[in-house]
């Protein structure tokens, strides 16, 4: 019960900082908080909380910001299953580790964003698309440590 109340907090949060962030950023330089999160829980969760995470988390993604419904959740599945074959495999609490992680996720991200915009053909890839990943890794790092602390100080409290 305790971690569906954390992870729905955790969602309400997202959905806030999204929707201030689409406010104040144009959509070249805005940051995807949602791949942040799955990253970090395919880092310090387990492999499957972060394919499930990265479904749930694309369902509400894609009816937020109503898109092609199911994109997202490829996407988002997507991410959680290739950076949760990390998890236990490398230390988790080293900022390199996080940053590099953060990095290969949105790689994976808009490596297939683009595929499926070919696919798809719903727009052309431009290269104000390869914009947000400086923003999404640095932001996505940033976030991946105030978690991190966070989540310790809640393990910290349990024990």
């Amino acid at each position: 019960m305790k971690r569906l109340l954390m992870f729905l907090i955790i969602i309400v949060f997202l959905i806030f900082f999204d929707v201030l962030i689409s406010i104040s950023l144009p959509y070249y330089l805005r940051p995807n908080i949602w791949l942040a999160y799955i990253v970090f829980v395919a880092l310090f969760k387990s492999h499957i909380e972060s394919v499930v995470s990265g479904f749930v988390l694309g369902v509400i993604y894609d009816v937020i910001h109503l898109t092609v419904f199911g994109v997202n959740i490829l996407l988002f599945s997507s991410v959680g299953y290739v950076c949760g074959w990390l998890n236990k495999h490398v230390d988790e609490t080293l900022w390199n580790v996080q940053l590099i992680v953060m990095f290969l996720g949105t790689m994976v991200y808009v490596f297939l964003y683009f595929l499926l915009l070919l696919i798809i053909k719903i727009s052309k890839p431009g290269i104000h698309h390869l914009l947000s990943i400086i923003s999404t890794v640095v932001v996505g790092f940033i976030l991946i440590r105030l978690l991190n602390l966070f989540y310790s100080q809640q393990i910290d409290r349990q024990l």
